[in-house]
């Protein structure tokens, strides 16, 4: 349970908090902050999530951006 612990392929990320970004494979250019932000991510791109459980479901959609508590 890390941040980017499952990244293989996935170029230009950015994981701070307890298993951010933790599914995220072959994504690219994801920036999540907090604790489980966009943990479920495998290979959605171009993502923001800041704060605890921000677009923690995501896990193929690109583009979106979003602020947890």
């Amino acid at each position: 349970m890390a941040a980017l612990l499952l990244n293989t392929t996935g170029t230009n990320n950015t994981a701070n908090g307890r298993v951010a970004l933790e599914f995220n494979t072959t994504g690219n250019f994801n920036t999540a902050s907090g604790v489980e932000a966009l943990e479920h991510n495998t290979i959605g791109t171009d993502n923001t999530a800041n704060g605890v459980d921000a677009l923690d479901n995501n896990t193929t959609g690109s583009g979106n951006t979003a602020l947890g508590v």
